[in-house]
């Protein structure tokens, strides 16, 4: 996870199938709200077959994130991205989470 002045935060669990190799997902966002609202990527699945079905009953991987902060944020203006040359792959959406939220992303190509 990475912020705009670009330090990096690792927070992920991960299982001998899912190697991170050159590339890590990173959580970037364009605002300078570090000190405030918090999100870290707290539980990353690959290779998901089982473990959580998206609204349209198909398994893709998925990223969990936590407002691990004690102030309430929106990830409107954050991205997440698997290409540290394009830190800008896809934007959140206007997204409040509260102290303590989490929230479960599909990495499955829809919008």
């Amino acid at each position: 996870m990475q912020n705009q002045s670009g330090s990096l935060f690792e927070n992920m669990r991960t299982s001998p199938s899912f190697q991170i190799i050159a590339v890590a997902l990173s959580l970037v966002s364009s605002q300078g709200a570090w000190a405030e609202f918090t999100p870290v990527l707290n539980e990353i699945m690959a290779s998901n077959d089982v473990t959580l079905a998206d609204e349209d009953g198909e398994f893709s991987d998925w990223i969990e994130i936590r407002n691990s902060g004690d102030t309430a944020g929106n990830l409107n203006g954050w991205f997440l991205t698997d290409d540290a040359a394009n830190t800008t792959r896809w934007a959140f959406p206007s997204t409040p989470l509260a102290p303590g939220e989490l929230l479960v992303v599909f990495a499955s190509n829809k919008n």
